[in-house]
């Protein structure tokens, strides 16, 4: 989703108390907001100078543990990228990730997620 369209999506799944916002756990058990991933990664020198920059995708990445049901807002920018790639939870939550994925793309390659 671009930047515009997770700050819409973002008020859905937070609260607000005494200026203070957090994710809303009736909606959420965890969220985890990786921003615009790395699409080419960058090159460099020896001494670590940019040769060439990284391209970045120009959509925003979250990763969300809905409690229940996803808010339904959500279900258009729900993809399915192979098993664990740029973000884990943990072994278990990565197993029934894997498991889901494997029913829905039973071949072998890995589902294309279009980053750009």
């Amino acid at each position: 989703m671009t930047d515009a369209q997770w700050k819409t999506q973002k008020a859905k799944i937070e609260k607000e108390s005494e200026g203070q916002k957090y994710w809303d756990n009736e909606k959420t058990a965890s969220v985890v907001e990786l921003g615009h991933l790395v699409i080419t990664p960058g090159t460099y020198d020896k001494d670590g100078k940019v040769i060439t920059e990284p391209v970045l995708s120009s959509k925003y990445a979250v990763d969300i543990i809905w409690q229940d049901d996803e808010v339904s807002s959500f279900a258009t920018y729900k993809v399915w990228p192979a098993p664990v790639g740029i973000h884990s939870f943990g072994y278990d939550i990565d197993s029934e990730y894997a498991a889901a994925y494997y029913i829905l793309f039973p071949q072998p390659e890995p589902q294309p997620v279009d980053l750009s």
